[in-house]
């Protein structure tokens, strides 16, 4: 795997972050354990593919047959055409043009005339881009749209498909800090929403929630039987991932 290996590190580079092969794994692993086993992930969506690096990773792993990747790549996002351009790169090297597609369009764009159904549907620290706003969402202008995109997508979604999830959380402890300026750190808190609030959004666009899962960071691995919990968002981690089914 040099050549995801040689992007990983560039992309690293570039966005002044520590990443690599471990770490990828690790992450990729805490979102694909939250798949039920009776949904073997053959035929993916990914909303907000960006680097894509984790959709390179599982195809060589065999952990999916087939990606659809869309991103219209805004670079104020997060992503922008070098990450477009690398990803194709990518595909190109590990002969995945079979397995791989590409979409550059919005998700709102893509859903208009999509015509294909898939087994699960991810959508990875993403909607907070889709559907930004500071107010607390579903007193927000963004909350209607976001329930109708929710029930396209469950209409694109195979009887037995979850929907997965990623998010950061807007209350904790590590929000507070960071919103006082007292720890470093690239995000702003005040455009993400409590996990709560995207579980209603998505019930509201049909979907059944099925669980909760906390992400604990790697340098704290060590103590996920105690952080991956309600404790553990309200103290030493601020992201999750939900897990949801068709109604």
């Amino acid at each position: 795997m040099t050549a995801l290996q040689t992007a990983i590190e560039k992309r690293s580079r570039k966005r002044n972050f520590s990443l690599n092969r471990d770490k990828l794994s690790y992450a990729n692993k805490f979102c694909l354990e939250h798949n039920p086993e009776n949904n073997p992930s053959r035929d993916v969506l990914v909303i907000g593919v960006g680097s894509g690096h984790e959709v390179v990773f599982n195809l060589l792993q065999h952990n999916f047959d087939s990606v659809l990747g869309v991103d219209p790549y805004i670079a104020a996002d997060g992503n922008d055409d070098e990450d477009y351009e690398t990803l194709l790169e990518l595909i190109e090297t590990y002969d995945l043009g079979q397995r791989f597609n590409l979409e550059k369009t919005t998700i709102q764009e893509y859903l208009k005339t999509n015509q294909m159904t898939f087994d699960i549907i991810f959508a990875m620290d993403v909607l907070h881009h889709i559907f930004e706003t500071t107010e607390v969402l579903r007193r927000s202008p963004e909350f209607d749209d976001a329930v109708k995109m929710f029930e396209m997508l469950k209409s694109i979604l195979n009887p037995e498909g979850v929907l997965v999830v990623s998010e950061v959380q807007r209350k904790g402890l590590r929000p507070w800090l960071k919103n006082r300026n007292l720890i470093k750190g690239s995000v702003n808190y005040r455009t993400k929403q409590n996990w709560h609030e995207w579980k209603h959004v998505m019930e509201g666009g049909g979907f059944t929630f099925q669980n909760l899962n906390i992400y604990v960071p790697h340098r704290l691995r060590k103590f996920k039987f105690l952080l991956n919990s309600r404790f553990g968002l309200l103290t030493a981690c601020d992201r999750y991932c939900l897990t949801l089914s068709k109604s």
